[in-house]
């Protein structure tokens, strides 16, 4: 009759835990190959490691690691374009009371994102969510008068773009 073994004739396996890695390095991107290759001047790393070895016991490790060497850059992602924001004013001469509207024409929005549109001018602010702003004549006195509108999408300021209309308010007859 076999006996069952009381005991594995070989260690239980090891059970690898946390590991924390923390490092540094310097690199120069050479103008070879289009700047494509570069060269790892060095690279310090300190690492922590916990191991369960079973039966054996556990271990903290703590090491560190120096290297150097060559890199091979496979590209970049290019930023998106700049946006650009262009308005005009229709028409450029009016009289008190007469229609008139500020038409900005934006390009390179995100179509995934909200743009915001701010206007601004002698004597009103407005925060139109459209790119087109309609103006009351009406009070207006006769001169030149400068509208700036402004674009934004999203928190970075390199997404936004401003313009500037004029127009031209004659006296009545």
């Amino acid at each position: 009759m076999d006996s069952p073994l009381l005991f594995t004739p070989w260690p239980a396996p090891a059970t690898w835990g946390r590991e924390i890695t923390l490092g540094a390095g310097l690199d120069y991107a050479t103008p070879y190959f289009h700047r494509h290759l570069g060269l790892r001047l060095f690279q310090a790393d300190y690492v922590i490691e916990h191991v369960d070895f079973g039966a054996g016991g556990i271990a903290d490790f703590n090491s560190g690691r120096f290297s150097t060497g060559l890199i091979w850059h496979l590209g970049s992602v290019p930023p998106p374009p700049s946006i650009s924001f262009v308005c005009t004013a229709t028409p450029q001469v009016v009289y008190p009371g007469d229609p008139l509207s500020i038409i900005g024409v934006t390009t390179n929005l995100d179509p995934k994102k909200r743009a915001t549109f701010r206007w601004a001018g002698q004597g009103f602010n407005s925060y139109d969510a459209t790119s087109i702003l309609n103006i009351n004549s009406s009070g207006l006195k006769p001169g030149t008068f400068t509208i700036v509108g402004h674009v934004s999408e999203g928190k970075h300021a390199d997404r936004s773009a401003d313009c500037t209309a004029q127009f031209k308010v004659l006296a009545p007859r």
